[in-house]
């Protein structure tokens, strides 16, 4: 996700560019028991995770981008979680993938902690959805049985594009940080990269096209922008307070390409100096 200079810090999904942006971050102080079907969800320490937890933050710097690159074809520097600064246009960190993390393909940003999905190798539950400090990269909670290649933030909850293995029908689910499930409605396609801008739900579909849909709360869906937003197929997408946000490129000739989220035109298309495979 990208955090937009203008708006308060966020990520650029699965690009899991977490775009964010930079203004204050309040904690939240409030426990619940997480319960994910029969299972809870856990912290680092395998304890039973909370839905909210006093969390001191530093707000990220004005301008700042988390790329997430995947293993499959890493960055010089390798894969991980690039900390990018748009305005310097300096990479300041690069933070690890958590252990096992084999196909990460969803990051997103939710004022307190990084949210990544992915494949656990070799993990008793194959794929999970992991609360990341921003800070270093350290696991915080773990919800376990959760794929997803489109996640974004929405207030205290996340939603998420459903699976396409295993015939689960196409949606996006409203889930709760234990990952609870709250809701869902269903969508025309596969959810390749999620976000909102606080009215709307827009997401790369996964077809030859890779078109962007803007869905309403009730899931009327519209196409406004394919073909050309991305010279390689798109994987990451998110809201920067203004326009939307892809990453435009693959390997060695990625860009930040903003559109507008009315129209799909393109308003602006600048150098991302990460290779490797921005998913």
């Amino acid at each position: 996700s990208k955090a937009p200079r203008h708006a308060r810090p966020r990520t650029l999904d699965s690009l899991a560019l977490a775009a964010l942006i930079a203004g204050g971050i309040a904690a939240f102080n409030v426990a619940c028991p997480a319960v994910v079907g029969d299972e809870r969800a856990t912290d680092a320490g395998g304890n039973p995770a909370q839905d909210a937890r006093p969390i001191d933050v530093e707000p990220p710097a004005e301008g700042t981008i988390w790329a997430l690159v995947h293993p499959s074809y890493p960055a010089s520097q390798g894969p991980g979680i690039y900390v990018y600064n748009e305005i310097s246009g300096a990479v300041e960190t690069v933070l690890p993938l958590p252990q096992g993390a084999d196909s990460p393909h969803a990051l997103e940003w939710d004022g307190h902690s990084l949210w990544l999905a992915t494949h656990l190798d070799g993990a008793e539950h194959e794929d999970a959805l992991i609360e990341l400090d921003p800070s270093d990269g350290s696991t915080r909670s773990v919800i376990p049985g959760v794929f997803t290649e489109g996640l974004v933030a929405d207030g205290d909850t996340l939603w998420r594009g459903s699976a396409y293995q295993g015939g689960e029908g196409q949606a996006l689910i409203q889930l709760t940080k234990s990952g609870e499930e709250l809701q869902q409605f269903p969508v025309q396609n596969i959810v390749n990269s999620l976000t909102t801008d606080g009215q709307y739900f827009y997401y790369i579909a996964n077809d030859s096209r890779d078109p962007i849909y803007r869905v309403d709360r009730w899931g009327a869906e519209t196409e406004i922008a394919a073909g050309t937003v991305a010279s390689f197929s798109p994987y990451s997408l998110d809201y920067d307070g203004v326009h939307l946000v892809v990453i435009d490129g693959f390997d060695t000739t990625n860009q930040i390409r903003r559109v507008d989220k009315q129209t799909g035109e393109t308003v602006e298309l600048v150098p991302l100096p990460i290779t490797g495979w921005i998913t």
